[in-house]
């Protein structure tokens, strides 16, 4: 006899990308013993993948002037910009990648999609896709029209014979800012890390033959989600009659195969001790500079920008994030030798902080008519 699995749903109820991480790393790391489905949305943030080197995937300036949130993942692949209009799933079971890959995940995002009269497709690695225009999927065209369009972008961890995979639905996003967070200022860099690859995207409200947004499309993602990794779905709580059910079930002597039920999709309510480890895990990991920024930041960069005193170039080494070797030159006039003020970068990290070290400095001191925000921003 098929034991009863529990599959343990919750969605979250923060929009704090810190936070939702920080959630499914506990759920992923500590819970070992459970399997989970879990739902959740983030304010606007660009969430990096963990080996990418941070200041390749963004637009520092835009990000910081739209206030958005710059997080690390614990799972690899590429930069994605999420929104409340971006539904995001991860599904934690105990089963290993050799026996797991993306398309066994993805199939019930398709078939959520379909219902909304998308026809979409796993394709490549990791992504779901689909065409503006359905017929023209037929149609062998070198035509930019003809493109498949990026609907959702997901990414899978496997460790010790347990797995996770977390997607992000395109639902109703804003993808002009999505576009404009994800491209990094005009920079030559020189890294390690793994880089994204851009692709063109697009909403499925988009797309759809009726409206829906990230609320509608989630009940309908639960029950695909369900019919594929659960077999059995409770509603608001697994009762006593469902139980009922798959005990009769098994003394009949009907096979698992037949009865379709292996696992049993239950509410999850954190503890008041889960709530604090998670808390925790959000401020002293996922909210640090560290991680999101100098977990992967060594790299090479040269930057150039006019001003009106002239051309400045700024040439830097960093590593993990920290600047080991900086240089200025340009055809500007300098009033002192610059040396000394790239003594004063050198060991400096690549942040917000950057601009009060160059304010101290006196910037113009140097090259009259230099501004420290100026010089910050070229930097960073």
């Amino acid at each position: 006899m098929t034991p009863i699995r529990t599959i343990y749903f919750l969605q979250s109820l923060s929009d704090n990308p810190y936070c939702n991480l920080a959630l499914e790393d506990y759920l992923f790391s500590i819970e070992q013993d459970k399997e989970f489905l879990m739902l959740w949305q983030n304010r606007p943030s660009v969430i990096v993948g963990r080996y990418q080197n941070t200041a390749e995937e963004i637009n520092r300036e835009y990000i910081a002037e739209n206030n958005i949130t710059v997080a690390r993942r614990m799972s690899g692949g590429g930069a994605v910009y999420h929104d409340l209009g971006n539904l995001n799933y991860t599904i934690i079971v105990n089963e290993g990648s050799d026996t797991l890959d993306f398309s066994d995940f993805a199939r019930p995002a398709v078939r959520a999609m379909k219902k909304f009269g998308v026809e979409a497709e796993f394709s490549g690695r990791n992504d779901i896709v689909a065409y503006p225009d359905p017929d023209m999927a037929e149609t062998f065209c070198f035509s930019e029209e003809n493109l498949p369009r990026k609907l959702s972008g997901c990414a899978q961890l496997s460790r010790n014979g347990r797995t996770l995979y977390h997607g992000c639905i395109l639902v109703n996003s804003d993808t002009e800012a999505a576009s404009a967070a994800l491209r990094p200022n005009p920079a030559k860099y020189e890294s390690t890390a793994v880089k994204s690859v851009r692709s063109r995207i697009v909403t499925l409200a988009d797309l759809a033959d009726r409206p829906v947004d990230a609320a509608g499309f989630a009940k309908v993602l639960k029950e695909e989600i369900a019919a594929d990794f659960v077999g059995l779905t409770a509603g608001p709580a697994a009762d006593a009659a469902d139980f009922a059910e798959f005990a009769a079930s098994r003394k009949s002597g009907e096979s698992a195969e037949s009865s379709g039920v292996s696992r049993i999709l239950v509410p999850y309510e954190l503890s008041s001790e889960a709530e604090a480890e998670i808390a925790k895990l959000a401020e002293e990991k996922y909210s640090t500079w560290q991680w999101n920024y100098g977990f992967y930041g060594d790299y090479k960069v040269s930057r150039i920008k006019r001003f009106d005193f002239g051309t400045l170039t700024v040439s830097l080494t960093a590593e993990e994030g920290i600047i080991k070797d900086l240089k200025i030159s340009g055809d500007f006039f300098a009033k002192k030798d610059l040396s000394g003020l790239e003594e004063i970068l050198s060991g400096c990290p690549i942040d917000s902080s950057l601009k009060s070290v160059l304010d101290a400095a006196d910037c113009s001191s140097y090259i009259a008519g230099l501004k420290a925000e100026d010089l910050a921003g070229l930097i960073s």
